[in-house]
């Protein structure tokens, strides 16, 4: 536990030397682009683990110098944790979480300025990744944008120094385009045994979406596309009652504009048993469950992220 409070800035160097004004607008995303960035630390690296306060203090003189106040008042680190922390403590400061821990409000600080001083490229060649840190980078880059758009701001710096060593031609590398740099999630399949409550029988309408239910929760309906071709082409070459099918369901996972994930589709992409007749044999291992499957039954919709954007982490 700790409750020393570190100041850190960020200083824009602004075209003539007494100008120390820049728009409201651009004010608040810089404060915004904190806040996100401490907030994307905290869940990712650290599990929620520290209570962090930042505070914003009154300006000083010297171009414009935005000056913060930040301390960690409590922490509660879990072993868990510890591996995955101390390897991105380590790319983001160049020391050791042991080393730093001792003072975790001097930690907090020194990884803030590490990555919104670096470049896009070699925080991503450092396992800072695009997926793992999207909003984090989606905050940096409205930071470096709203920077760019002021023709006023020649340079950027993060203490109170007149260098400015980010100069304003070297914005452009600190803004990245995340819609191409980030990857897709993979689908997600499961076995369910489902009871048909309105099939599709025509050729025309087969892009339409079935209600189905499962077979134990038949108070619950929901809606599951066919995209088994060679079961439906069987089914109207030879149209059946259709009660029961055992099928293996795809369901389609993105993220929406506030990067949350959310199934978009479920489709049936295997049928293997209709009614009592099997169609296609079940794989030697399969497990029948529960349909329709829901983010929040795979533990929850942070740890479902949590294990997709890091198996990174213990695959390298």
């Amino acid at each position: 536990m700790t409750e020393k409070t570190q100041e850190f800035f960020i200083h824009f160097g602004l075209e003539w030397e007494n100008n120390h004004s820049i728009l409201l607008d651009h004010s608040i995303i810089t404060e915004e682009t904190v806040k996100t960035v401490i907030f994307e630390l905290n869940k990712i690296v650290f599990g929620w683990s520290l209570q962090i306060e930042v505070f914003t203090l009154p300006a000083e003189n010297g171009g414009f110098l935005k000056k913060f106040l930040i301390f960690v008042w409590w922490v509660i680190l879990t072993w868990a944790l510890r591996d995955v922390s101390n390897w991105i403590v380590l790319w983001l400061t160049w020391k050791e979480l042991k080393d730093l821990s001792a003072d975790w409000t001097i930690m907090i600080k020194e990884m803030i300025i590490w990555f919104l001083q670096n470049k896009n490229n070699d925080l991503d060649n450092s396992w800072i990744n695009y997926d793992t840190f999207y909003k984090a980078y989606d905050a940096k880059n409205k930071f470096y944008q709203s920077a760019n758009n002021n023709p006023k701001v020649i340079g950027l710096w993060f203490d109170k120094e007149d260098t400015f060593p980010v100069p304003r031609n070297e914005f452009a590398y600190r803004i990245v385009d995340l819609k191409h740099k980030t990857s897709s999630i993979d689908p997600v399949e499961k076995f369910h045994k489902l009871k048909i409550v309105s099939p599709i029988n025509t050729k025309e309408d087969k892009e339409l979406c079935r209600q189905a239910k499962d077979i134990q929760k038949k108070s619950q309906r929901f809606s599951v596309y066919m995209e088994d071709q060679n079961f439906y082409d069987f089914f109207l070459n030879n149209p059946f009652f259709i009660n029961t099918l055992i099928v293996k369901v795809s369901y389609h996972i993105e993220r929406d504009d506030n990067w949350e994930i959310q199934i978009k589709k479920k489709s049936i992409v295997n049928v293997y048993q209709y009614n009592d007749t099997i169609f296609t044999p079940l794989p030697e291992k399969y497990i029948i469950e529960k349909a329709p499957w829901e983010l929040d039954e795979h533990k929850n919709i942070t740890e479902f992220k949590q294990e997709t954007k890091m198996q990174w982490l213990f695959d390298v």
